[in-house]
């Protein structure tokens, strides 16, 4: 508890260039399975509390910076370069975090990965995805990726691919996206109570399947494909066919 790792560079490492890990006995099967269990929504259930990573210079690696069982750390200022699969992954380790002013460049995979968060702020950051397929070599990036989760919030935020919560298992309940520009799709098909505030969306914005929330005052520039229970209001739309 209670550390600071500032201005670090690192230049290669076999899995994370930083990573602090808080898990106790538990965190990893208390309520699994389930969407509302007090010991995955515990802010306090993280064994790593009030940490700081800022203004680091972090390259390669298969991650950049990691929170693994972490809560109410602050990782803010650091460029992170050329990680194989994620630049930043709160796994089970963003409980009542920040991440602020972040560079993710040249991601192999998610820029934000996000599992088993709750009360995450993540803003202001670059977040940059280079995946690709790896059959057809065609682009396939990928900014923020969501799983299960509650109450988090994502502002500001520069996101070079898409938004999606279909790459990992679970329900996100209640994010806020807030003043994003997204050049990728937004795709949320199991995300419920959502926000979306003023964003503009490059891409495709597809709200559907289960989702459910409030669209207000976004800007669309392509296809919208709406769930039925997602309220529009004050939508500015530019593509004329989309299916709305």
């Amino acid at each position: 508890n209670n550390c600071s790792v500032r201005r670090v560079r690192t230049v290669r490492s076999d899995d994370g260039g930083i990573q602090i890990s808080g898990y106790k006995p538990g965190i990893e099967t208390v309520g699994y399975q389930s969407q509302v269990s007090p010991g995955v929504w515990n802010p306090y259930h993280g064994g790593a509390k009030n940490n700081v990573i800022e203004d680091c210079d972090i390259s390669g690696g298969a991650l950049g910076v990691e929170l693994v069982g972490g809560a109410q750390c602050h990782v803010r200022r650091n460029t992170i370069r050329n990680a194989t699969l994620h630049g930043l992954r709160m796994a089970g380790g963003g409980w009542d975090s920040e991440l602020t002013e972040n560079r993710v460049l040249a991601c192999g995979h998610t820029a934000l990965y996000v599992d088993y968060c709750f009360l995450l702020v993540a803003s202001d950051n670059q977040l940059y995805s280079a995946r690709v397929d790896p059959t057809t070599g065609t682009p396939i990036k990928t900014a923020i990726s969501l799983g299960e989760g509650r109450d988090n919030w994502f502002r500001r935020n520069v996101c070079d691919g898409m938004v999606s919560d279909s790459i990992l298992n679970g329900v996100n309940v209640r994010p806020v996206f807030e003043s994003n520009f997204v050049t990728g799709e937004m795709a949320l098909w199991k995300t419920t109570g959502l926000i979306s505030r003023a964003n503009t969306y490059k891409n495709n914005l597809r709200l559907k399947a289960q989702a459910t929330g409030l669209s207000q005052n976004d800007l669309a520039l392509s296809k919208i494909e709406p769930s039925s229970a997602v309220v529009f209001d004050g939508l500015r739309h530019v593509n004329t066919f989309a299916a709305l």
